[in-house]
């Protein structure tokens, strides 16, 4: 392979061109926005200590920005002579690549491998793509994530209100004031939980704050500073937050509120070859999202890098192999490491918004008993409603997922080879809240409460049966207690049924 084209100038596609051209490998690098980088989001002086190892020499910084990585990189890839150029990609040809510079005038750059680092777009991917029925890159979802809407804002704001945002809610000892201000995000932007957004934030020079927080889906651009400020309003627990967002330098096109998806994915391939085209590998965010609340994803970028580099045979500048064997051993693990982080994440912030729930009923209640104004209190009334639902309905997966995992392949109550049902205590606390669902559930919810009651009369159905095999296993007493479970169950079915409940 004697050139090599890489999609993509930011840290992973800089990296990669300066570890091949150290090697002799010439390379082109196209992305529009080289030697312009702008991108707006700090990280930690750790990921510029961990490039340094990696390249072997140091790095050139004034600020911990993203910024400042592509900046530092794109300075040594220069000094090595990289032929770096303002194209943008087009399409892939027999002979290599179609660009597009900055007049929109076709550009052919010849070439047989062509390395996909533009990230979360994946261009060349999406190229490959489009031109079959059943696309070779596939992508899979994570973790399913139902805060994906994020965004980042630069803001300059007083010193005294920024330093309330290192400090405990001061609204938390106000049930009504939170209680308010929560409901002000949820009515007047669609906020859809009732856990404050996630916020992290990093105070700069000159009263300049740096803002990464979650977002209601569908927030429009003209909606961006206010849900700011109430953002900031419900963090420092004051009325009113004076800010503006940070002035442009002179020349520069910097954006100061940006809004970005949450949603990572893997691509299942990891190199692709079909005749008369070049060969694509995805390297860098191509091959899998980050989630930039870890702060790990550069490092992990250019780790995966180095696994591919160790792959290749390279004579005279020209790589003549790559191990994909090699490679995929090697890779496999970094990405399975990576991907447990981003799933440990996502999760950990979904059992947050679980745990929430139980203290915003709390707060809901006492703010409910502390107001006196009809509007607000039919506000906090509707909210703490919608809260006992899905408390409910926390309740009911809970059940439903444990009960399905005390199944075996036939839709039975497993047994392990001794006669002996496997999960016994997961049985037990999954119909604990299977009840606890049902016996919770408004009325008003009639599709729910029927989807509960099913899962317990097959729970039932279920315990008839295993009384049953126990029998037949010569089991006489563990099939006596399930058939008096079965018997028990059923009764609590009936008199659910029968018994009147208020509608909500």
């Amino acid at each position: 392979m004697k050139r090599v084209v890489i999609v993509g100038a930011g840290p992973v596609g800089l990296y990669t061109a300066i570890k091949l051209k150290q090697r002799g490998v010439d390379v082109t690098v196209i992305d529009p926005r080289a030697d312009n980088y702008t991108r707006p989001g700090i990280i930690s002086g750790m990921v510029f200590m961990d490039l340094e190892e990696h390249l072997g020499q140091p790095l050139e910084y004034d600020s911990h920005h993203i910024k400042d990585v592509e900046r530092s990189l794109y300075k040594i890839a220069s000094a090595l002579h990289i032929d770096i150029q303002k194209y943008t990609f087009q399409t892939l040809t027999d002979h290599g690549v179609i660009a597009a510079d900055s007049q929109k005038t076709p550009i052919s750059l010849a070439c047989d491998l062509v390395i996909d680092c533009s990230g979360s777009k994946r261009v060349v991917m999406s190229d490959i793509n489009r031109r079959h029925t059943d696309p070779p890159f596939k992508l899979q979802a994570i973790a399913p994530n139902s805060l994906k809407n994020h965004f980042i804002a630069y803001i300059t704001m007083p010193t005294e209100d920024a330093a309330l945002l290192d400090t405990p809610l001061p609204t938390q000892t106000d049930p009504r004031t939170h209680t308010q201000a929560l409901e002000r995000l949820r009515l007047q932007f669609g906020w859809p939980e009732f856990s404050e957004p996630y916020l992290m934030h990093q105070t700069l020079d000159k009263n300049k704050v740096c803002l990464y927080f979650e977002t209601p889906p569908g927030l429009q651009a003209d909606q961006q500073e206010a849900w700011v400020q109430a953002l900031l309003q419900l963090k420092t627990g004051k009325d009113t937050v004076s800010f503006a967002q940070t002035p442009l330098k002179s020349g520069k096109k910097k954006p100061k509120f940006t809004a970005f998806i949450l949603d990572p994915h893997k691509a299942t391939l990891f190199a692709h070859q079909e005749s008369n085209l070049p060969m694509v590998i995805p390297l860098g965010d191509s091959q899998i999202d980050p989630d930039y609340r870890l702060g790990i994803g550069i490092v992990s970028g250019v780790t995966r890098v180095d696994a591919w580099i160790q792959s290749l045979t390279i004579e005279s500048g020209v790589i003549t192999t790559i191990d994909l064997e090699l490679y995929t051993a090697q890779l496999q693990p970094l990405l399975a490491e990576f991907e447990h982080e981003i799933i440990t994440s996502i999760r950990a912030r979904h059992y947050q918004l679980e745990c929430d729930l139980k203290t915003a009923e709390q707060r809901y209640q006492r703010a409910l008993a502390a107001s006196t104004e009809p509007a607000e209190r039919q506000s906090i009334q509707a909210g703490l409603e919608e809260i006992h639902y899905r408390r409910t309905m926390q309740y009911y997966q809970k059940g439903l997922e444990g009960y399905q995992n005390t199944l075996d392949s036939d839709r039975n109550i497993a047994l392990d080879a001794y006669g002996n049902i496997t999960h016994e205590l997961l049985l037990a606390r999954s119909q604990k809240a299977l009840l606890k669902a049902l016996a919770s559930i408004p009325e008003s919810h009639a599709i729910e409460r029927e989807k509960i009651r099913a899962t317990l009369q097959d729970m039932a159905d279920k315990y008839t049966q295993l009384s049953k095999r126990l029998s037949a296993l010569n089991k006489p007493v563990n099939s006596e207690a399930y058939s008096q479970k079965a018997f028990v169950l059923q009764e609590q079915l009936s008199e659910s049924a029968q018994r009147p409940r208020l509608h909500r």
